[in-house]
């Protein structure tokens, strides 16, 4: 009796080692196991690539180069304690000023609290190097450092005079209408010194 070897499919008619067919007998052992594993092999999961899942378009896959796959989220740097510490003082002593009565000691408070946010700022981002230079004040630091600051900068560069003046015991120069004033203004500088230091919009 003859046995003839039966080509696998797409195989070019080669034979597979192992694989002879007899006559009436259906394939070859070994070519069944292979087309019942093909058979119960269970499909892949498919997770929502929403929820960080490996992209599903051929070739893209990372799983197929052993990478890791990439999640859609933002990780942005720990904010440094010194800053947050001086944040806070900003805030309490832009409080406290609001509670003060005396014109003088408003526009005061109120200054010296936009100085401590400013200082945050500093301590985010770090202070510009200027060499051999003259120590600067911070508004001259955060002018470097933070130029989406710049104009509020020179606002409080405008306003130091006064300051220093009220400081001293010279208090006409303040006005309740420009202790006022001052403190609103700083309340909006502190949002934005917020969202810089944290890195938000």
């Amino acid at each position: 009796m003859s046995i003839t070897v039966a080509p696998l499919e797409g195989t070019g008619g080669t034979a597979a080692r192992g694989c002879a067919a007899v006559p009436g007998r259906g394939p070859a052992r070994g070519q069944a196991q292979r087309t019942s594993a093909r058979r119960t092999a269970p499909e892949p999961v498919r997770e929502n690539a929403e929820a960080g899942a490996i992209p599903e378009s051929g070739g893209t896959d990372p799983a197929e180069h052993g990478t890791q796959p990439v999640l859609p989220m933002q990780f942005r740097p720990p904010v440094a304690r010194a800053a947050e510490s001086l944040l806070r003082q900003a805030r309490r002593g832009l409080a406290e000023a609001g509670g003060e009565a005396d014109p003088a000691e408003r526009f005061i408070g109120s200054y010296l609290s936009a100085l401590r946010a400013a200082a945050a700022v500093l301590s985010a981002r770090g202070r510009p190097h200027r060499g051999r230079a003259r120590p600067a004040s911070v508004w001259v630091l955060l002018d470097s450092a933070a130029p989406e600051l710049r104009e509020w900068a020179a606002f409080y560069t405008a306003n130091s005079a006064t300051r220093a003046a009220a400081q001293a015991g010279i208090t006409r120069m303040v006005s309740a209408q420009s202790a006022d004033e001052l403190h609103r203004q700083t309340a909006h500088f502190l949002t934005l010194v917020t969202r810089v230091i944290h890195g938000a919009g």
